[in-house]
């Protein structure tokens, strides 16, 4: 994850992505994101909401080569507990596009238990070049 920033009732944080090996490859489209309760746990509440314009086509990472995905997380405390239900969470769940293996990024907090709370508690952006997620 990089530098996370702030706005109204909300904070913004791009999930960055590398290669493991010299081996580049393509990412395209948008990465699937729920909050989560462990490594192994279940998905908690909504996942997040895909936002913004699919990319103009496939982006390359490679190991000097980063792309990222922008994530907005709802501060949900700002919403009646009887409708959001929160939950303390450990990290997020993140699934590369067209990925069936999911990864675990370490980030706690709290979440709405709801799988439809009153707002939409995550949003995602498109995978882009660069490490802002922009």
């Amino acid at each position: 994850m990089g530098q996370s920033s702030s706005a109204a009732g909300s904070i913004g944080f791009p999930i960055i992505f590398t290669a493991a090996s010299a081996r580049t490859c393509e990412l395209d489209g948008f990465p699937r994101v729920s909050y989560v309760t462990g490594t192994d746990g279940e998905p908690v509440g909504a996942s997040a909401v895909p936002e913004g314009q699919w990319p103009p086509g496939p982006v390359r990472v490679g190991v000097a080569e980063p792309a990222s995905a922008l994530v907005v997380a709802v501060n949900v405390r700002n919403y009646d507990e009887d409708l959001c239900g929160p939950v303390a969470v450990t990290g997020l769940r993140v699934y590369l596009p067209g990925d069936e293996v999911p990864l675990h990024l370490e980030r706690p907090g709290t979440a709405c238990s709801r799988p439809e709370p009153v707002t939409t508690q995550l949003r995602v952006g498109p995978v882009v070049p660069g490490t802002t997620g922009q």
